[in-house]
């Protein structure tokens, strides 16, 4: 949270790095402490070494040296090619598996998930690594393996001499210093790993500290005078990047001031710069006193209702009351399951974009601070939300009345109650005084009384989506992941491939038993060789020996290549398509109500865990067993009475095996399904929310909150290390006491049969019998391994095939015509909706009919269900009864994809996905460069797709593509169809969004257009621009107009009125004013409005 300061990074990198950015801290203090600790064994080695070998034993730890020395070389080389690699590849939507999390429904209403899957399915694709780089990586690691026993190899050869002469034993005790010269070589070589990990260490540490280096607003104790007080300043996101002026402003206490301007010319800007986000560049800024923030898209976690205005404070009674009273939300909470204690789904799914607002408002109203922000606080309720809003918090005898209230805002009717007026114009920011207009003087025609203000304000809210049982709205619980079966481990090799699973299976079983077989030819070449001959068998033996393992390990880097290439790279592909394709044709109801965070876990972590690390141990415990069964078969060759030392070892090994996966299952499910869990819930909602918890100094509290789930997570996966480290001592003390016996018969048998039993044979019995032992030990260890991705592996088939799936997208029996719909005629025949089956209809059976080209506008109270008439259109909520029918045609009966596909949206919330402007406007490239540049034109935006370093040049359009790189290759910003979109449209403004969601729809020029709150974030000009475009571009198109704004479909054809899920009214706007009806009625509320800006 102190990192992203001013960053417009996504929330799911953060998580990431935050993952592995600690586990890079933990790795490297763990191996600062390891070179520490070790250095002192490292110098007795050497010593030992030494002392037998002489100073030839210089030989390979200057090899050793030189090869940390070019590894560190060539980490920096391979660095800088990975950073062009990815410099190189097309900027086109960025971060899939984050876009299907949090933007789903977008991707649904514009029919995008072909776009998706195969971006993700191709990203994928791309990323497998070339055979060839992958067979030069295995050559890295196999030279990194076999270069200490190759050097070592060569320090003993240069020692043997022609006339050497010595005992077998002497042999042995050669053999046991070329084991401890390959441990100490081995030690050097694993410190630039250990270096790597501490650098990266440093490389985390930075970041944290470089991200409180820059300069922001200063914030200062509160005093009587001063609020807000400005002396030439500068904040700017960065350099050549958009920024904020002011040569002089000052804020007094207790003033209520509003902050006006076109679209995209800086607002948003300078309320991150008040809130201490922007950096400031030059000049002076201070802000006296706490702050109470309401962004613009308000930032809901997914917790209870209290919890979210609580935001970690005391509850205090009392004061929640007056707060949810004043932000009209208390008839609301009579309507939720359990009140306030009800869960909101993430980022406020079951609430209304009214609901969202006042909520939020009421989280900063709770916080009772000095100076309020309100960043578009009005732009999502209706007028008599809005009403109730002045008047019971803004003004008058409002609970902010008497602090300093900050309101950008585009209604133009709430300006003259306010005593100073910010204007921005292209960044510069301009004071206006005026006289403060009363409020009571304003409002005292028509007045509605408080009582009955509240009742109308939640008389038609929605309908909690909430469990009605227990308030719960998440279904993740429901999703529990069942105990392991053998038939899951059957579904994934089925999914994996029987032939590509049997060929890596039959490459270890080559790989094994072809070098055990080697073995058994190097022991014999030095076992009956006499006292004279002995010193020509060891060089013999090692030569053997050294080229032996060159092989061994480039074979076993073949084969690890092809298992990977066959194996698990394509099953990766496989599950991460399944996964995807379960998630983006999954009913939007069942998806919205899943948990982000397990998703996005899903999608990371686990299905990386199944794809590669479950493949990975079972390769390992194959070739564990094969290698235990071969040296099994040398042992018995060798003595066969070492058999009885393996009975009891084989008990105890069950035994304890048994033990252990009873216990530790327990705790892998407790630490995956709780700590880890909870870990990454914390994390997905406060990072969303990091602007917020700053301006509300709530920081300490969510990473008090977040240390202590990590903490109990740690605990956790402790416990289950602990019983791993437990079950392999036990084991490691029973193989121990087996080689002791062992040991003991071998030294009995020599004594009593010295012929039989000679120096080579007891040798090689003991080596055998040892690796037997060991071998046996290391496949309990493989297990232990399975074991802790099996949850993983039980969690992707659980989500991938229990989530069901929304009707067919392509139906070839009643696929519509190629030109359908031609004229746009809609019809509701007795259509009901409801979001699920315990809850009631939010649409009660519609019955009315729009004709084609026929521009319709679409009004009620908050929560009548005006949006719901998307998702009905659409069918992104199956209907409960009754049908649609467009041109004649059933709704009910076609793909979804046909459906989707010719219905334009310009939605309340729209999204832009990180990428560039081209790829937002037509990922699909259905169109021209000439046709995407004419739909910009038509929307008037052409101003936005250039950037403060450097314009683009409309004469050189419509090829004209321009992408600005920095040193490091990253794609930074473009101008023209290359203007680069962050995550979440982030350096673009809501309004700005929505202007180029209209661009969409230009573009795409489909018979039906809807426009759902389109115009709630843009000023009143814009908006009679927006409306003019509409008019004259959609003439020939159906227009369905949702709006707050009254004024905004008082030129439509005919106005439909909602209430409650049902029509009211259905009629032309003069009839309907003629009326003393529910029309009337909102119009008559809006007199309040219109008496304020007279």
């Amino acid at each position: 949270m102190y990192m992203a300061k001013g960053s417009n990074g996504l929330d799911s990198q953060v998580i990431v790095r935050a993952s592995s950015g600690s586990w890079k801290i933990k790795m490297g203090l763990s191996d600062l402490f390891s070179i520490a600790t070790s250095l002192f064994s490292e110098v007795f080695s050497a010593y030992i070494v030494i002392a037998r070998l002489g100073w030839a034993s210089i030989l390979p730890v200057v090899i050793a040296v030189v090869y940390v020395i070019l590894k560190a070389r060539m980490d920096v080389y391979a660095m800088r090619l990975r950073n062009v690699t990815n410099s190189a590849l097309p900027p086109k939507f960025q971060q899939g598996y984050i876009n299907i999390c949090q933007h789903m429904k977008t991707i649904k209403l514009y029919a995008w998930e072909s776009v998706f899957l195969h971006e993700i399915g191709l990203g994928k694709v791309k990323h497998v690594t070339p055979p060839l780089v992958w067979l030069a990586q295995f050559t890295m690691k196999a030279l990194n393996s076999s270069l200490s026993e190759i050097a070592a190899s060569l320090a003993i050869i240069s020692q043997l001499r022609p006339d050497s002469s010595f005992s077998y034993v002497e042999m042995t005790i050669i053999l046991s210093s070329m084991s401890s010269l390959v441990a100490f070589t081995r030690s050097l070589g694993s410190i630039s790993k250990k270096l790597n990990y501490i650098g990266e260490t440093e490389t985390v540490f930075k970041q944290i500290v470089s991200a409180q280096q820059a300069d922001y607003i200063v914030r200062k104790t509160a005093t009587k005078d001063t609020a807000v007080k400005m002396n030439d300043s500068e904040f700017s996101w960065g350099k050549d990047k958009f920024s904020i002026r002011s040569s002089a402003l000052e804020i007094k206490q207790g003033e209520f001031v509003a902050i006006v301007g076109k679209v995209g010319c800086g607002k948003s800007s300078i309320v991150s710069a008040l809130c201490g986000e922007m950096p400031l560049e030059r000049g002076e800024a201070c802000i006296f006193g706490s702050i109470g923030y309401v962004s613009q898209k308000p930032w809901i976690m997914n917790a209870t209702f209290r919890d979210n205005v609580l935001l970690g404070n005391e509850y205090d009674e009392k004061r929640y009351n007056q707060t949810i009273e004043a932000c009209a939300l208390t008839e609301d909470l009579k309507l939720m399951p359990a009140g306030d204690m009800s869960e909101i789904g993430h980022a406020g799914i079951n609430l209304s974009g009214g609901q969202k607002t006042r909520l939020a408002l009421a989280r900063a109203i709770y916080m009772a601070a000095d100076v309020y922000i309100f960043d578009d606080l009005l732009s999502a309720v209706d007028a008599h939300v809005e009403r109730h809003l002045v008047e019971r918090v803004l003004v008058g005898n409002g609970l902010l009345a008497n602090k300093t209230r900050i309101l950008v805002t585009h209604a133009e009717h709430v300006v003259p109650l306010c005593d100073k007026v910010i204007t921005i114009d292209h960044g510069d920011i301009l004071v206006t005084q005026q006289e403060k207009m009363s409020y009571s003087g304003m409002a005292v025609h028509d007045q509605m009384p408080s009582a009955d203000l509240a009742e109308a304000c939640a008389k038609h809210a929605v309908p909690s989506t909430s469990n009605a049982k227990s308030g719960e709205f998440t279904i993740t619980p429901e999703l529990e992941v069942p105990a392991f079966s053998r038939q899951t481990l059957w579904k994934f090799i089925a999914l994996s491939g029987y032939a590509n699973v049997a060929t890596a299976i039959a490459f270890q079983f080559l790989f094994s038993y072809g070098f055990y077989y080697v073995e058994g030819l190097r022991m014999e070449m030095v076992k009956g060789a006499g006292t004279g001959l002995m010193a020509s068998a060891l060089k013999r033996y090692l030569i053997v020996n050294a080229v032996v393992t060159i092989m061994k390990c480039q074979i076993g880097s073949i084969s690890a290549l092809i298992s990977s290439h066959m194996w698990f790279d394509r099953v990766e592909i496989k599950m991460t398509n399944s996964i995807v394709e379960a998630l983006l044709f999954a009913p939007l109801p069942v998806f919205e109500r899943m948990s982000k965070g397990t998703l996005e876990k899903l999608m990371h972590e686990d299905v990386m865990l199944a794809s590669h690390h479950l493949p990975s141990h079972l390769c390992s415990r194959v070739y564990e067993m094969f290698n235990a069964i071969n040296s099994l078969i040398l042992t018995i060759r060798t003595s066969p009475i070492v058999l009885l030392s393996l009975i009891p070892l084989m008990c105890v090994m069950l035994l304890v095996n048994k033990r252990r996966e009873k216990v530790q299952g327990i705790v892998v499910k407790v630490a995956r399904g709780s700590g880890a869990r909870l870990r990454e819930n914390i994390l997905q909602e406060v990072l969303a929310g990091k602007e917020v918890m700053r301006t509300h100094d709530r920081v300490d509290h969510y990473i008090d909150e977040l240390a202590e789930a990590s903490a109990k997570a740690a605990m956790l996966e402790n416990h289950s290390m602990r019983i791993t480290m437990i079950k392999a001592r036990v084991e490691e003390i029973v193989v121990d006491v087996l080689y002791i016996c062992i040991l003991i018969y071998c030294k009995l048998a020599s004594l009593n049969d010295p012929s039989s039993f000679g120096p080579g044979n007891v040798d090689m019995m003991m080596r055998f019998s040892g690796s037997t032992l060991n071998k046996l030990s290391s496949i309990s260890f493989s297990d232990i391994g399975i074991t802790q991705c099996l949850p993983s592996l039980s969690r992707f088939f659980v989500y991938a095939e229990q989530l069901g799936r929304e009707a067919p997208h392509v139906s070839k029996d009643t696929q519509p015509s190629a030109d359908w719909p031609a004229q746009g005629a809609i019809e509701f025949k007795d259509y009901s909706m409801s979001y699920r089956s315990e809850l009631g209809p939010v649409l009660n059976q519609l019955s009315f009919k729009i004709n084609g080209k026929e521009k319709v506008g679409i009004v009620g109270r908050t929560g009548a269900g005006k949006s719901s008439l998307t998702y009905a259109l659409l069918r992104l909520v199956e209907p409960a009864a009754g049908n649609v029918f467009i041109d004649g045609v059933d709704t009910s009966t076609i793909g979804l994809h046909a459906l989707r596909s010719n219905i334009s949206v310009v939605p309340q919330d729209p999204v832009l996905f990180e990428g560039t402007i081209r790829d937002n406007l037509d990922p699909k490239h259905e169109y021209t460069d000439a046709q995407v540049w004419e739909a910009i034109e038509k929307a008037k935006v052409g101003h936005l797709l250039t950037t403060p370093a450097g314009t683009f040049d409309s004469t050189a359009k419509p090829n004209g593509h321009s992408i600005v790189r920095n040193p490091s290759g990253n794609w930074i910003a473009g101008v023209g169809l290359d203007r680069w979109v962050s995550a979440n449209g982030a350096n673009f403004s809501v309004g700005e969004r929505q202007l180029l969601s209209l661009c969409r729809a230009l573009l795409w020029q489909r018979a039906i257009l809807i426009m759902d709150e389109a115009t709630a974030n843009i000023d009143s000009a814009t908006d009679q621009v927006m409306q003019a475009v509409i008019r004259e571009e959609f003439n020939d198109k159906t227009v369905l107009t949702i709006a707050h704004r009254l004024n905004t479909v008082m030129n439509c054809d005919r106005i439909l009125v909602l209430d409650a899920g049902k029509v009211q009214e259905f009629d032309s706007p003069s009839e309907l004013l003629s009326r003393d009806g529910h029309f009337s009625q909102l119009v008559e509320s809006m007199k309040f409005n219109e008496k304020t800006k007279e």
